[in-house]
């Protein structure tokens, strides 16, 4: 007969056994105003009040981040710690309980029962464990995972185990980047999709962002030492950046906007085709920005404070990419070419198109 234990419940922090090794109290930052919204509109009723009292919010408030130290936990698709059948961590701000109901939740009780893991090797250095669900996207890595690296440092720790998913792996070498301008290093464990992985004791590094609603000042702080570290960059200071043809939520005309971008003094440059490092230069180098919202304006977060992005959409209304020039002190411009809409999940890869002459006006607005 099968094992059949009760459903998986995600738990906060305290309500598990643990140790807490760090904890760093929480933080607000000030908002300097509403972005420039340049032909918004919306007949939406689930966005006529929500916007517009989320763009006059004047402080952005982030509870405390913590490590804490967790034994006996088994490691899920490089993000879950499940501690046993009936217990989970997730890494949000908000713990999502919807989440117990998901097939893969209830099953991975039962493997974990039936004794089907795989152990960690052991290691003399103390293991950390910082990736969360979606972090092989560029943004939710680059502004929900490697601020960690500072909560590490913090405790005094210079070289360390870190548990890293297989999806990830394209980013290794920005995270080392990151570890080694921090002054640290790690040997990093691979953890394979479909695989639960027990450790002994592992150091599990709390939330650092609530990914659509509010960034964390250790984001910051991490801009602030990654962006002055890097190789000045040799491109022009106004850039226009555009998106490799096979992205999602791609642009059918996308070549036609680069030429307008360039007739207008832009350099148009593709970050992807860079690495880590020549991306951080890039941005800190810039004085203004413009692109089409996607992972690529994340990098807007290694900007110096008083520099301008202007971010275009089609109907799609999220607020990542002004939370961070919020944090970081940007003037940010906010253009629709479409009546905006709450999202649903074809906007995540939908194709559009501009009109010409539309995206000139656009630049006639920015100039």
């Amino acid at each position: 007969m099968g094992v059949n234990p009760a459903p998986l419940r995600l738990h906060r922090h305290d309500e598990v056994p643990h140790h807490v090794e760090l904890v760093v109290p929480h933080r607000s930052y000030p908002v300097q105003g509403p972005p420039r919204l340049f032909n918004y509109r919306t007949r939406d009723p689930r966005l006529l009040s929500w916007f517009p009292e989320e763009l006059l919010r004047t402080a952005i408030h982030c509870p405390d981040e913590y490590v804490i130290r967790l034994r006996d936990a088994h490691v899920v698709h490089g993000h879950y710690l499940i501690l046993h059948p009936d217990q989970a961590l997730a890494d949000t701000f908000n713990f999502e309980d919807s989440a117990v109901n998901r097939p893969v939740i209830t099953e991975i009780g039962q493997q974990i029962l039936r004794g089907e893991v795989h152990q960690c090797p052991a290691s003399a250095l103390p293991t950390f464990h910082i990736f969360k669900d979606v972090y092989y996207n560029y943004a939710h890595m680059l502004v929900e995972v490697l601020p960690k690296l500072l909560h590490i440092r913090a405790m005094g720790v210079r070289r360390f185990t870190l548990l890293f998913p297989w999806s990830g792996l394209a980013y290794l070498p920005a995270v080392q980047h990151a570890a080694e301008v921090l002054g640290l290093s790690f040997e990093h464990v691979v953890c394979y999709n479909n695989q639960i992985l027990r450790v002994d004791e592992v150091l599990w590094v709390g939330p650092v962002a609530q990914h659509d609603r509010r960034k964390s000042q250790t984001l910051r702080d991490l801009a602030q030492i990654l962006g002055p570290a890097a190789r000045p960059s040799a491109f022009p200071r106004r850039l226009y950046i555009t998106r490799s043809p096979s992205a999602i939520r791609p642009i059918a005309n996308q070549p036609q906007l680069e030429d307008l971008a360039r007739s207008r003094g832009y350099h148009v440059i593709d970050p992807g085709s860079l690495s880590f490092p020549e991306q951080v230069g890039l941005f800190h180098g810039a004085d203004h920005v413009l692109g089409p919202m996607g992972a690529g304006l994340t990098s807007t977060v290694f900007m110096r404070p008083g520099a301008r992005v202007s971010m275009f959409t089609n109907r799609r209304v999220d607020p990542f990419y002004y939370d961070i020039a919020r944090l970081i002190g940007l003037q940010f411009d906010w253009v629709f070419f479409q009546d905006a809409e709450a999202w649903t999940n074809i906007m995540q890869t939908e194709a559009w198109t501009i009109d010409p002459g539309r995206f000139a006006d656009m630049l006639d607005w920015l100039d």
